[in-house]
């Protein structure tokens, strides 16, 4: 299961302090450094799935079955990838955090 991470939060100089605009971590040729914009992974948001709010009784507002982070059931590239070992919801019921 790999760690997946989104835009790109590291200041540069040369932009006037600003962000270069790197949407997505792409795994360059240094496993640990981006292959877009070149920066480490740690100035990229890491995307955490939490709590599930997937409404399980609809008689009951706001019943939830309180999972409270998104773990695949199967292998990177599975199908099985998108559901979640903990409550068998579809990834998109979890929180992106």
């Amino acid at each position: 299961m790999g760690d997946k991470y989104a835009e790109c939060h590291k200041s540069h100089e040369n932009l006037g302090g600003k962000s270069d605009g790197c949407q997505e971590f792409m795994k360059g040729y240094l496993s640990s450094n981006c292959g877009n914009c070149g920066c480490h992974r740690n100035f990229h948001r890491k995307v955490v799935y939490t709590k599930c709010r997937k409404v399980h009784d609809f008689k009951t507002p706001n019943s939830v079955d309180g999972c409270q982070e998104f773990i695949p059931r199967g292998n990177m590239g599975s199908l099985d990838e998108l559901i979640c070992d903990v409550c068998l919801c579809n990834k998109g019921f979890h929180e992106k955090g």
